[in-house]
């Protein structure tokens, strides 16, 4: 009853939260059920393939769950404090934060974990476009307009750079220029770097991968891909972080005991949090900078000259890795090294010969082993790969169950008062709560 009681209203907030995610999700353009390609033709990937497809329902609803029981707290324990010591609503939180910094830190960590879920979510909506443009051309994605503007290389003592300039527009307002590039380097001329261009909005994030330029004419295919709500997950780092300053960061109380203290030699709690506080510190001004730096910024991803011609390619080159021995198992979809090269010329011929994809799957596999699928096989000794951790979750649930009743139990009946036992006043309760927070 008690544990009823206490998630109720968070219950009650998760259910209203998904009910109006189902409602109106979609017209803001994220819907809450979406569809996923089954990565098995088996009973397996459909089950893979339904979970998938509900989990920006399921995990909006766990960050209200989460969030709602976090505000219930703060809230419970500031109305104690209102009620018994007559302070405001904001001087009431301050105190009762600062009071017990360990547990309400960690309720601010845990709100940063739910908040960047969000953020992780976001990965369901991904918009991704492959064209190939003319200096001149435009294409539209995801309500961003990007003008191919030109190529141009550059080369320095290690390596010999290739840039392509876009314009980006966002409704016709320009907010910058995406310069995608890939880089040869002397010592590994057959093996280019792709420098993807990140653009980091506070709706989205706008990746910009340049794929081929052809030498003669200019013309460059581009990739770009636009994933929403990735700010949300800075946020929910900058709260962990916060979080977990409040929690280390020692009181008032210990900073003057330990200044009383007569053992000097000995390191103190207080110096071990100052320390601790300083590091947090620093992770947070590195964080900060990093932050900045992938807003308008690149990444390197070592992957070449790959175009995808039709979805039935990229779904066979997206389960094969290259396996060239040089490679950091990057898929046939990625990779651009020399090998990966004719692997795919002789994988299209295949697919030209009318061949299946599952069966090609499979002779790639026999010839080089369980090793060269990014995706395992739904058989033998692979299915455990996913049916394993997924029966530890199902056993760990049963076994919090079990625990819960077997407490239950232990502490039997609760007595019903005595007649003589007077029953407390709203005003002993209060204080008696308070004694909490």
């Amino acid at each position: 009853k008690h544990i009823l009681r206490a998630f109720f209203k968070p219950m009650i907030l998760m259910v209203v939260v998904g009910a109006t995610h189902l409602a109106f999700g979609k017209a803001l353009g994220f819907p809450a059920l979406v569809s996923s390609e089954e990565i098995y033709e088996t009973l397996t990937g459909r089950i893979l393939s339904a979970v998938h497809d509900i989990s920006p329902l399921f995990s909006v609803m766990s960050v209200a769950f989460v969030v709602g029981t976090v505000v219930q707290e703060f809230w419970r324990g500031t109305a104690v404090r209102m009620r018994s010591k007559g302070e405001g609503a904001l001087e009431a939180l301050v105190a009762l934060t600062l009071r017990a910094k360990r547990r309400y830190g960690g309720y601010v960590v845990h709100v940063g974990v739910a908040i960047m879920f969000i953020g992780f979510t976001g990965a369901a909506y991904d918009v991704e476009q492959e064209k190939a443009l003319r200096p001149g051309e435009t294409m539209e994605v995801s309500g961003y307009t990007l003008r191919y503007d030109g190529a141009r290389s550059l080369v320095d003592p290690n390596k010999r750079m290739l840039f392509t300039d876009l314009a980006v527009l966002d409704d016709g307002k320009s907010i910058g220029t995406a310069t995608p590039a890939k880089f040869v380097y002397r010592t590994h001329p057959d093996m280019p770097t792709t420098e993807v261009d990140i653009r980091s909005r506070p709706g989205a994030d706008l990746y910009t991968i340049m794929s081929t330029v052809d030498p003669e004419t200019k013309m460059a295919t581009f990739r770009v891909i636009v994933r929403p709500l990735v700010m949300w997950i800075w946020l929910g780092a900058v709260l962990l972080i916060l979080g977990t300053l409040l929690a280390v960061s020692p009181s008032v109380k210990e900073v003057l005991a330990e200044r009383r203290s007569p053992k000097p030699v000995r390191i103190s709690r207080t110096a071990v949090a100052v320390a601790t506080l300083l590091l947090a510190l620093t992770a947070v001004v590195a964080f900060a900078s990093g932050a900045q730096a992938q807003s308008d910024g690149s990444s390197s991803l070592h992957a070449g000259s790959v175009t995808i011609r039709n979805p039935e390619e990229r779904k066979l080159f997206e389960r094969l890795l290259c396996m060239c021995g040089d490679c950091q198992r990057l898929t046939l979809a990625n990779c651009g090294c020399g090998w990966a090269d004719n692997k795919r010329a002789e994988l299209r011929q295949r697919l030209a010969s009318n061949q299946d994809v599952l069966a090609i799957i499979a002779s790639y596999r026999d010839e080089y082993g369980p090793k060269s699928l990014s995706v395992p096989v739904d058989e033998g000794l692979d299915r455990a790969l996913w049916a394993v951790p997924l029966g530890g979750v199902v056993l760990a649930a049963f076994g919090v169950v079990g625990v819960g009743r077997r407490w239950k139990r232990r502490r039997g009946p609760v007595p019903a008062p005595g007649p003589d036992v007077p029953e407390a006043s709203p005003a002993a309760a209060s204080d008696a709560a308070s004694d909490d927070y």
